[in-house]
């Protein structure tokens, strides 16, 4: 759709130009490439993260549970006679795990940019307001657009850490039965663990989200300035042109939870010069080269900002046609 707006003006220009039919205008139509525009993302993004928590699990109630069978329990030093390596005892166990869950946060920190070399088109409306001899002075009216300039950063958060407790809890029959006799039914072990042994296991790390922004953009331009041309020689002219620019750079920032879309306008100036050889009459073949410097468009989500900078040397060629 912008594309064919800009099509639409420079073919409303050319009959524009066309329509005067006075001597002295101009009309120059061609490619122009940009040799340096950064597009840079910096700040901060947020993602979901995974939620603080702590939970307590055991593989059996010991003051609830009975009758023991043999295989429930085990044999342990009888803790009152520590030397006496005949003097065992029977003791229930009981597995008790304690997880944690602790997040890493959930803000991303976003660091990234890249210099585009777009390719666009551009279009000038001239006129020759004086000349002597192989000097002329003018005025031009430019119009330029390039499409499609991009830039990415992307970083990761919202995982977190998993933290495992195992606790083996040992309650002795402290009342029996002696080893050896695996009637448990009319015995229960103590209220309170005599030993615990705990272990902690090698922690889990998760995972976090990965979070990619985006910033694209396209820039059109309006210039008027003044134009000197000099005869170099029979079929060649040399130019020069310096011009005040209104540039409309719209913006689309995408930070992955929001995105957002908005047309900037910036000021700048340009100097360009060329060299236009005639062709036919009428007609010419141009070549140019320039620099602009234009102010930087910036755009905000949240703790996140895009900045794209456009300053920098253009190239241009193309068809002249002289009325």
């Amino acid at each position: 759709m912008k594309r064919n707006m800009v099509a639409a003006a420079l073919a409303a220009t050319a009959l524009l130009a066309f329509a005067e039919g006075d001597d002295g205008w101009r009309l120059t139509v061609g490619p122009a490439w940009r040799a340096r525009v950064k597009s840079s993302i910096s700040g901060r993004g947020s993602v979901a993260g995974v939620a603080a928590s702590r939970t307590v699990t055991a593989d059996r109630d010991v003051a609830g549970h009975g009758p023991w069978r043999a295989d429930e329990v085990v044999t342990v030093q009888d803790p009152d006679n520590p030397g006496d390596p005949s003097a065992r005892m029977y003791a229930a166990t009981r597995t008790v795990t304690e997880t944690v869950v602790t997040p890493s946060g959930t803000q991303v920190r976003l660091d990234g940019s890249d210099v585009d070399r777009p390719l666009g088109v551009k279009a000038a409306l001239g006129y020759d307001i004086w000349s002597a001899g192989r000097f002329s002075l003018g005025l031009d009216l430019t119009f330029a657009a390039y499409w499609n300039m991009r830039s990415a950063a992307s970083g990761s958060a919202g995982g977190g850490r998993i933290d495992v407790r195992r606790t083996t809890e040992y309650y002795l029959f402290g009342n029996g039965p002696i080893p050896d006799d695996t009637d448990f039914t009319s015995f229960q072990p103590d209220a309170e663990p005599y030993r615990r042994d705990t272990v902690d296991l090698a922690p889990t790390e998760l995972a976090g989200r990965r979070l990619h922004a985006r910033i694209r953009s396209d820039l059109y331009q309006v210039g008027l300035g003044p134009r000197a041309t000099w005869r170099v020689c029979d079929g060649l002219d040399a130019y020069g042109r310096v011009e005040a620019l209104c540039s409309l750079a719209h913006l689309d920032f995408d930070t992955g939870a929001s995105r957002t879309g908005e047309t900037k306008c910036m000021p700048g100036v340009g100097g360009t010069v060329g060299l236009a050889a005639v062709l036919a009459e009428g007609v010419s073949l141009y070549a140019e080269a320039g620099y602009e410097w234009i102010d930087a468009a910036e755009t905000k989500l949240g703790r996140a900002q895009a900045e794209v900078d456009f300053s920098g040397l253009v190239l241009g060629a193309g068809v002249a046609v002289s009325f």
